[in-house]
């Protein structure tokens, strides 16, 4: 069973007579190509950016992307065919074609260049996924016509059969390498596999007369189909030995073929009048135990004269709360706390009704303490910056790295460093102001934590209540300001901490070393390089061995970075890099469209941007013209009047064009 293939797609799409489907996990959104009389959704990365299938009405098929709501056809020069099948966060895209001599070959598309992928002696190559460090899997028929898994790295292909089988197809994989796909036994039933390594796991829907494994994400959760009792296909995604079913509503057949990290997954169904759709799923339901809470009875301490009850994330974080001598209770309560908690609840749960359960159970029982006041009268005071975009904290269904907690008080709560699976890693911000005492130790205290949360264990809650008797002495506790670099402390007035905080939570940045960031000093050349490589492909990337510039040397710390950037045209120098001299802001409009246009698969000179100067000091004869009018139209630059095409751009600067470039942040 070939993965959506040009051939077996509609055969695919046509089955099933499912009734009522099952679709209580997830939120569905079909996708249809303008004007196509069918689609099928193959492929979706981190940023959102789904490639796939569509045909026309006299049954050519092409190959499309969908970004930002905007579908691009995808064609290989001279094709009669094109599907698109796999993308990376890169933005490069794998798929297939059909040759002038009716023989389907793979493909990949970077920068808008197409390179051809054909197994050496192969009668036909099928390119399906690739992962951020380049390699790519799928599978070839030999010259007799049976089908055989591969991976290619570099110039490398691999091939990959499931031992005992009679053919093999490897279908996705994801960073860690770990391939997923199917093979066809002895009685030629097909199964899904998974393969980590050299060991090969056997993959069957519980029940399933086929199972077929198409995606996998850096999660290792794995998406795919199955054939049930009669014959009609579902699809499913599987997290560890959990087996979810996916069916897209009132639809007679589904296949679920790609998951990015988010674990949004996307697929194709065949609507009530035989019509193919893509769809993207998105998860929507509680996850793990979550939505139970613990019996608080079992966890409280006795603290500085009063029982604080902490759970998960906030276990070793001491908070008070006094009790004035008139019996009311003063001091902090821990606001930003409470909007975390609200927050990793609303990733596995949307009803808050045990929240509150909770808080008033507290005060039926304890001196009629309750939640923050602020809590009770606007739970959804909290939001989330998600890549740029504000997300009320009701409407947040899962974590994504990256995302930063939003509260009313200060720049944010927490900031959310990784998701596997369900390990959820965060960086907490606690802040405790106007912390009141019956001896003087006021001010604001802040407590920096990293947790890291399993979706499995109960609780990610905060409460607490005050004991009979109060204990008067301050007790100490960690005081003062802390970020992630010395130099950009929290809490900042700097207006480029949200962004360095974000760049470096992505892994596009690592500092200037010593633990700072160095926000006033200049981007050299280099830096600018490692900075665009790292926010397009991670540390996980292929690139020209044979230095380019003869003062780039192969022992260079920045050496994979610029010869990458070499091989992608994003610069265009040749000789020398100077990779020690600082980029002025011209330039560095010039890389950052350049790298965007990569991204977006598109040649790094082809685009349209406005063609009135923004600007006094670049007129329309300017050398940098075109990508400071580029920048401004995408609004990366939000500068007005002059753009000081000729100044350094420095550090914390260029944390915010990056933030606002590949992050989606404002």
């Amino acid at each position: 069973m070939k993965k959506g293939s040009i051939v077996q797609m509609a055969l695919i799409l046509a089955l099933g007579a499912l009734g009522n489907a099952y679709a209580a996990s997830y939120n569905y959104t079909p996708l249809n190509y303008p004007g196509a009389s069918s689609t099928g959704a193959q492929g979706i990365n981190n940023g959102g950016t789904i490639v796939g299938i569509y045909y026309e009405a006299n049954g050519v098929n092409h190959g499309f992307s969908l970004s930002g709501g905007t579908y691009t056809p995808l064609n290989y020069p001279g094709a009669s065919s094109t599907g698109a099948q796999g993308i990376n966060n890169g933005g490069t895209i794998v798929g297939i074609y059909l040759d002038a001599k009716g023989v389907h070959q793979g493909f990949s598309l970077s920068g808008g260049i197409y390179t051809p992928l054909d197994y050496p002696g192969a009668s036909g190559t099928y390119a399906y996924d690739i992962n951020d460090g380049g390699t790519v899997v799928g599978f070839y028929a030999d010259a007799s016509g049976v089908e055989h898994g591969f991976s290619l790295s570099g110039t490398t292909y691999t091939p990959l059969n499931y031992p005992g089988a009679l053919s093999t197809g490897a279908n996705g994989l994801n960073d860690g390498d770990t391939v997923v796909g199917y093979y066809d036994d002895a009685s030629v039933m097909s199964h899904g596999f998974s393969l980590s390594g050299t060991t090969y796991t056997p993959l069957d829907y519980p029940g399933a007369l086929r199972t077929y494994a198409y995606g996998i994400n850096n999660g290792d959760t794995i998406v795919g189909f199955y054939y049930d009792a009669n014959g009609v296909h579902h699809g499913f995604s599987l997290s560890g030995t959990a087996y979810t079913p996916l069916d897209y509503p009132g639809a007679s057949g589904t296949v679920a073929y790609g998951i990015n990290d988010g674990g949004t997954v996307v697929g194709t169904y065949h609507d009530t009048s035989g019509v193919s759709r893509g769809f993207m799923a998105t998860p929507s339901q509680c996850i793990g135990t979550w939505c139970t809470f613990p019996d608080f009875n079992s966890v409280g301490r006795y603290i500085g004269g009063e029982y604080v009850y902490q759970m998960d994330i906030f276990s070793g974080v001491p908070s008070y709360l006094n009790s004035a001598s008139d019996g009311t209770a003063n001091g902090s309560y821990y606001q930003c706390t409470e909007y975390v908690a609200r927050y990793l609840h609303s990733m596995f749960c949307t009803d808050y009704s045990d929240v509150k359960n909770i808080s008033d159970k507290i005060s039926q029982g304890f001196m009629g303490y309750d939640f923050h006041p602020d809590y009770n009268a606007n739970p959804l005071a909290a939001t989330v910056n998600r890549k740029g975009t504000t997300i009320p904290l009701d409407q947040v269904t899962a974590p994504q790295a990256g995302d930063i907690v939003i509260f009313p008080s200060v720049p944010h709560a927490a900031i959310v460093k990784s998701v596997s699976g369900s390990q959820v890693t965060l960086q907490v911000t606690l802040i405790e102001e106007n912390y009141i005492c019956k001896t003087d130790c006021g001010g604001t205290r802040h407590y920096m934590i990293d947790r890291t949360i399993d979706s499995s264990t109960p609780g990610a809650y905060f409460y607490r209540f005050p004991a009979a008797s109060i204990d008067p002495t301050c007790v100490s506790g960690q005081s003062g300001s802390f970020g992630t670099f010395s130099d950009v402390p929290f809490p900042s007035s700097s207006v480029y901490y949200n962004y360095i905080e974000a760049i470096y939570y992505a892994g596009i940045t690592t500092g200037c070393g010593n633990g700072d960031y160095c926000p006033s000093g200049d981007v050299t050349r280099d830096q600018m390089a490692a900075f665009i490589i790292r926010a397009m492909y991670g540390e996980n990337f292929t690139y020209t061995q044979t230095p380019y510039f003869s003062d780039v040397p192969a022992t260079d710390v920045f050496f994979k970075y610029i010869q990458k950037l070499k091989d992608l045209n994003i610069t265009t120098t040749s000789g020398s890099y100077v990779p020690g001299e600082g980029v002025s802001r011209g330039q560095m409009a010039a890389f950052l469209v350049r790298a965007l246009q990569v991204k977006a698969g598109q040649p790094t000179e082809s685009f349209t941007y406005t063609q009135t100067p923004y600007f006094t000091d670049v007129p329309a004869g300017s050398t940098y013209f075109s990508y400071v009018q580029k920048l401004k139209d995408d609004g990366i630059t939000t500068v007005t009047g002059t753009y000081g095409v000729d100044e350094i751009v420095t550090r914390d600067q260029m944390a915010a064009f990056l933030a606002r470039a590949f992050l989606g942040m404002q």
